[in-house]
C-alpha cells in the first residue's frame, strides 16, 4: 500500500515526536549512490555516543516502544506531515552521503 521510502519517513517522523524524542538517521541518508538507494531504505541508524551510558537504557526503551508503537498502526494516512518539527526538516540531510 506504501512505498518503502513513505514507510522510512513516516517512522522517522514518529520517532522524533513526543513520547519517543528518539533521533534515528534514515539509512536513505547513507545511501553513497542512486544506485544504493534502494538498498539502504529499509535501515535506520542510531547513534548513542552523544549521551551519559546511564541514558542509554531509558532511550534503547523509548525507541522499542516507538517502533512497536507505529508497527501497531493501520494506516500512514493519519500522519500530520505539516507539523512544525517536520517543516523543512528534508534539508538536514541534502547533499550528505557516506
Amino acid at each position: 500500500k506504501y512505498r518503502p521510502e513513505t514507510v522510512s519517513q513516516a517512522l522517522w517522523a514518529h520517532l522524533i515526536r513526543k513520547p519517543y524524542l528518539c533521533l534515528v538517521a534514515p539509512g536513505s541518508m547513507f545511501a553513497a549512490t542512486p544506485a544504493s538507494h534502494d538498498k539502504a531504505v529499509p535501515y535506520m541508524r542510531l547513534c548513542f555516543a552523544t549521551i551519559n551510558e546511564s541514558e542509554v537504557s531509558d532511550i534503547n526503551w523509548r525507541v522499542v516502544v516507538g517502533f512497536r508503537s507505529f508497527w501497531q498502526r493501520d494506516s500512514l494516512d493519519d500522519e500530520d506531515d505539516d507539523a512544525p518539527e517536520l517543516r523543512n526538516i528534508g534539508r538536514l540531510a541534502g547533499g550528505f552521503g557516506c
